[in-house]
């Protein structure tokens, strides 16, 4: 009988089973070619005015940083001090991060090429030579959005951040001048900042955008009043009021833009505190009341620090033609040194004062007819009963009446800015996107100069059903790592007209160092349903079911991570439908094939499988003769903690897949070795295989 068959120690390899990029370092916002720094909100947007060399694009969170320059990416961890360097083009660059804040993707303006790092930071996709990139963020599962111009409009590219292939596009409405994406893909103008002259908007943290203008940068969050960012001090403490469009003091008059009757117009004004001590303002109102109103002004008494600038907007809404009756803009203010704390007020010895003449000439209404500023509601269900619809705007006179699609509606006169109209259940009978106008008498659509849309949603309700390889229905907590189902999207009522929607698939992974899990997708391969994240489907009419390419399901396979899974579904005209969601419970690891290979002077074992909480702490085996017995020394349990992280750490994509090698130098008859037990350990059990 064989004596000391194996001999230690063994060798332990682990493969990856695809080729996949470096890990990255996380960073937010996005820069240009002057770097600063900006504080006063958690965890805000951050850049350093000086790292040391020629800078052409730069983006920073509070731990991390990272920049290009001379054709070099550098990512750079603030924590740990850990840095990487990846050969790209040079230029400015837009910058895109996922969930997690991991640096995902650059997209770079000289050459139009984006970068991933899933594809191990090389170009995946290349914009057309005439487009002029704008923005991208990370989507869903492993898709990038991109937002670009081309031919005088506005374009929206999704495509695969690992392959680059277009998962759809889509043209939108262009209100010009720069702009970017918002978290859920939606296009945000830097003119709806009421900012004038604005050179870039880029996104920053908890919501916030960073504006750049021609005197200064702001920071501004949709809805909100746009707040100064320091810029250089003079040696005074003196308060400037300047005119939006340039770092110019208006003087003693404010004049406003004509203004037809019925419209207003809003002017943005900046008080700049120059010096370098901070001020109270005290006062900040204006003497008179309509035509003008202040809006936007901070609250006395308000601290504008030194260098900082406080923006604010004055309406003009005449009601006459000719000259309105002026108003004076009052600011009262001190020093923050001569401040009175304990009265919260300036002392009025110490009290400076501005007053700006403000005045403005009132238009007749424009002579091509009404306008539109609004309509409420926006939207209705279709098989609705009738409603009364309220139309904003100006420029309204008795007979003047609301068209649906061209049509006239029952009509009454409210104000020169506002009409109801009644819209009867006829017009709600089916989806539609309707365009609203309004026609003064003697009538005709063509006196209209802006309308609106309203959309008659559709009442179907789209939901997921899911299915196993026999067409059995599945449950939520029947699904597990390594699976294939069969996705099924039904209607809770027949359409009357055919259909289009979208299914999209998310992935959360649970271990902290999966970034995704590539083998999570729809699709087959080798069908007409392109494997991805985003899968097109169709109803026909009559139907409750949907159909994607030839079969009236998709297939989703669930990866090899735990985590949670989202499928949202979008079909044309209806309601968005709740995101379902399934829990990948963490779970022992599996073994999914092992083999033996005896040579001359040793045994190698290699095990394939997946851990789906990618935390494997050891690896035990155990030889065993053609009658069972153990073959000396017994078990051997080897630690392969580190090295099981250190091939996971350098694989993010890959989720828990493995292929483990283990090579057993060996003397002694060998070929007595029948078989091998593995056993692998994780943070969720054991599992163990004999091969």
């Amino acid at each position: 009988m064989q004596k000391r068959l194996l001999i230690l120690p063994l060798a332990v390899c682990l493969a990856a089973l695809a080729q996949i990029g470096p890990p990255s370092a996380g960073v937010t916002g996005g820069g240009g070619t002057r770097i600063v720094e900006i504080q006063g909100i958690p965890h805000a947007w951050v850049a350093r005015a000086a790292l040391g060399e020629s800078v052409e694009a730069a983006a920073s969170s509070s731990a991390e940083l990272c920049w290009t320059a001379a054709g070099v990416l550098h990512i750079k961890d603030k924590l740990t001090g850990k840095a990487a360097a990846y050969a790209v083009p040079e230029g400015d660059a837009r910058f895109a991060f996922d969930a997690q804040g991991t640096l995902a993707a650059v997209w770079f303006l000289t050459t139009g090429e984006v970068y991933t790092s899933a594809a191990g930071w090389t170009a995946i996709y290349t914009s057309p030579e005439a487009d002029t990139p704008l923005d991208l963020i990370v989507a869903k599962a492993r898709a990038l959005v991109l937002l670009h111009r081309a031919d005088d409009r506005l374009h929206r590219t999704r495509i695969d951040a690992i392959t680059g292939s277009v998962q759809a596009e889509s043209t939108l409405e262009d209100r010009g001048g720069p702009a970017l994406l918002d978290s859920g893909g939606n296009p945000v103008f830097a003119v709806a900042s009421g900012l004038s002259n604005v050179q870039t908007i880029r996104r920053a943290e908890q919501g916030w955008m960073l504006v750049t203008t021609a005197h200064g940068l702001w920071l501004w969050q949709a809805g909100k009043q746009p707040q100064g960012v320091p810029v250089a001090s003079g040696s005074t403490p003196t308060l400037q009021l300047w005119t939006a469009n340039g770092s110019q003091d208006v003087g003693s008059t404010v004049v406003l833009p004509p203004t037809p009757i019925g419209s207003t117009t809003q002017a943005e004004y900046i008080l700049a505190n120059t010096g370098t001590r901070d001020v109270y303002l005290t006062t900040l109102h204006l003497t008179t009341a309509a035509p003008f109103k202040l809006v936007g002004a901070p609250h006395p008494p308000w601290r504008v620090g030194a260098g900082l600038l406080q923006g604010f907007f004055i309406n003009f809404s005449p009601t006459a033609v000719g000259a309105a009756t002026p108003s004076s803009l009052t600011v009262n203010y001190c020093n923050s040194g001569d401040f009175d704390t304990a009265n919260n007020a300036c002392p009025a010895t110490a009290v400076q004062t501005r007053d700006t003449a403000i005045t403005g000439t009132g238009l007749a209404a424009p002579a091509s007819g009404p306008w539109l500023t609004g309509i409420s509601p926006e939207s209705n269900m279709a098989g609705a009963p009738g409603f009364t619809m309220f139309v904003n705007g100006g420029g309204y006179t008795v007979g003047s009446t609301v068209l649906w699609n061209g049509t006239p509606l029952a009509t009454v006169f409210s104000s020169s800015v506002q009409l109801s109209a009644a819209v009867p259940a006829s017009l709600l009978t089916a989806p539609a996107d309707v365009s609203v106008t309004v026609s003064n008498p003697p009538g005709g659509s063509a006196n209209v100069t802006k309308a609106w849309a309203f959309h008659v949603y559709s009442s179907v309700t789209p939901s997921i059903a899911l299915f196993d390889q026999n067409d059995a229905p599945l449950t939520a907590s029947q699904l597990s790592s390594n699976m294939t189902v069969r996705v099924r999207v039904k209607l809770d009522q027949s359409t009357g007209s055919s259909l289009s929607g979208v299914v999209e698939l998310g992935f959360q992974p649970g271990p902290a160092t999966v970034a995704t899990d590539q083998a999570i997708a729809l699709g087959s391969a080798g069908s007409d349903q392109q494997v991805g994240g985003l899968q097109q489907f169709t109803v026909s009419a009559g139907a409750t079911t949907a159909q994607f390419g030839t079969k009236d399901y998709v297939t989703l396979t669930t990866g090899t991570t735990a985590g949670t899974l989202t499928l949202d579904v979008a079909l044309q005209n209806a309601l968005p439908a709740t995101p379902e969601k399934y829990i990948i419970s963490p779970a022992p690891p599996v073994i999914l094939s092992a083999a033996k290979v005896s040579t001359s002077g040793s045994v190698v074992v290699t095990v394939q499988g997946y851990d789906n909480t990618r935390s494997i702490s050891s690896v035990a085996f155990t030889f065993h003769t053609a009658s069972g017995a153990v073959v000396a020394p017994g078990a051997m349990s080897v630690d392969v903690s580190k090295g099981f992280a250190d091939y996971f750490q350098a694989n993010p994509q890959i989720g828990g897949s493995f292929v483990l090698t283990a090579t057993f130098p060996a003397t002694g008859e060998i070929p007595q070795i029948a078989s091998v037990t593995t056993s692998l350990t994780s943070n969720s059990g054991t599992t163990s295989a004999n091969q």
